[in-house]
């Protein structure tokens, strides 16, 4: 947003792909006074920050809208957030896959954002959106004041009554709850569960059904003001984009499935520095999943079920590069699966390499074929900056589908840093976090 508020600058046009993310956007803009609108078809305001969803970037109309400014030379940068999704959300979001096709046909700078990008996608995703050469900045993705958990049931109850037993248990944690703001998100694999959870802890809810984009907003809000239950039950729709800072606890009711997506999700705690707890409760009769071939996104996953690595470690390994490689030190949070904290830093190579379950190394599974009006055949020359923040994720192609929380020549730059932050005041990047 810094570009946005220097003198002499036009406009910056924000596409956001969750509603939670516009929301949490807007209400940023609100606070400091920075003038923005919101585009739909048929709009011809400007303003320093201009505000889309996917979708609505993905018409005839907004190529008009963001050529008639460029023309003009009223175009800064086009900001692409949650950028993995354009691969990650590609097959069962269709704006997502065509999403880059149109934005390139824009002559004007653009940023990409994310933090959820794997080394091992990043190749995929320059091919995907057509980036060529993009300078590309990358930090570590390391929460330290995030204590990671997993923790298999052993007790009577199905998984749904232990969660709920947890949830209310920890409401007595004073080394946690330390405040009336504290509140706690518990992520659920389907519908029904959330459901039945919901009910027996008596909070709300929120899947990608909970009505329109005013009506989720009115659950988030009275969630956030309760006096009574500081907890909310959600599908994998409250992700990428809710950023409110004091959440103490992340609870996943059962084995996530991806790694991208749960970095996402257990990085909803601590985002206000102070510390909180994710953990992953699974049932008694969970055992890993050795028995077929697994993408480079699960195997993580299960890699980090198994705990038989640094929790930290398996987390720093599969997002970060490898001189960012981290486990458990001294200011970081102990996982459950150090005893100690490790008194030195963790080497760049060979040994300390974690193997995944079935390999040394992760495999990339083959992109899925892009349907031909989705290839990018422009030989436009545009300026593309990529840029990966490590307090923001999804699927990888080819994985199991995830909930969305959304609506019905050239070079580039990846900009990967380690915490959310303004937007970069010009030339391209990616970011990744």
């Amino acid at each position: 947003m810094v570009g946005a508020t220097l003198e002499g600058a036009e406009t910056t046009i924000l596409i956001l792909p969750t509603v939670a993310l516009r929301g949490n956007m807007l209400e940023r803009l609100d606070k400091v006074a920075l003038k923005h609108h919101v585009w739909r078809p048929g709009s011809k305001k400007s303003a320093p920050i201009v505000v889309v969803s996917a979708e609505a970037a993905c018409t005839e109309a907004f190529l008009e809208y963001a050529n008639r400014l460029s023309d003009r030379q009223r175009l800064d940068r086009i900001v692409i957030d949650e950028c993995h999704l354009t691969i990650t959300a590609s097959y069962y979001r269709r704006s997502m896959s065509q999403l880059a096709w149109h934005v390139r046909q824009i002559r004007t700078q653009t940023v990409w954002l994310t933090a959820t990008l794997p080394l091992i996608y990043q190749e995929f995703f320059f091919e995907h959106n057509k980036l060529v050469r993009p300078h590309i900045v990358r930090e570590s993705t390391n929460r330290p004041n995030i204590r990671y958990i997993v923790q298999q049931e052993r007790g009577v109850g199905n998984l749904c009554e232990r969660a709920a037993c947890l949830v209310q248990s920890c409401w007595t944690r004073t080394d946690l709850f330390k405040s009336e703001r504290d509140r706690v998100i518990v992520y659920c694999p389907t519908k029904d569960l959330v459901a039945d959870l919901a009910d027996l802890l008596g909070c709300p809810s929120y899947t990608a059904d909970s009505g329109t984009e005013e009506e989720r907003g009115v659950i988030i809000e009275r969630w956030l003001t309760a006096a009574d239950s500081p907890a909310i039950v959600a599908t994998s729709a409250l992700g990428p984009g809710f950023d409110y800072p004091h959440i103490r606890w992340v609870i996943h009711v059962g084995a996530p499935d991806l790694l991208t997506n749960f970095s996402q999700e257990s990085g909803r705690a601590s985002r206000d520095g102070k510390v909180a707890e994710s953990i992953i409760l699974l049932s008694a009769a969970w055992q890993p999943q050795l028995d077929r071939l697994l993408g480079a996104d699960e195997e993580a996953m299960q890699l980090y079920l198994m705990q038989g690595y640094c929790l930290r470690g398996i987390i720093s390994q599969f997002l970060d590069v490898r001189s960012d490689w981290r486990w458990c030190m001294d200011g970081d949070e102990l996982c459950s699966v150090c005893p100690a904290h490790h008194a030195e830093c963790r080497p760049e190579g060979g040994s300390p390499d974690f193997p995944t379950p079935s390999a040394l190394e992760f495999r990339l599974p083959p992109p899925a074929e892009t349907a031909s009006e989705d290839r990018d055949e422009s030989n436009g020359s545009l300026c593309s900056t990529v840029r990966l923040d490590p307090c923001q994720e999804k699927g990888a192609p080819g994985l199991p589908e995830q909930e969305e929380d959304m609506d019905g020549a050239s070079c580039g730059v990846l900009e990967m840093l380690s915490a959310t932050g303004d937007l970069p005041s010009g030339g391209s990047r990616v970011r990744r976090g």
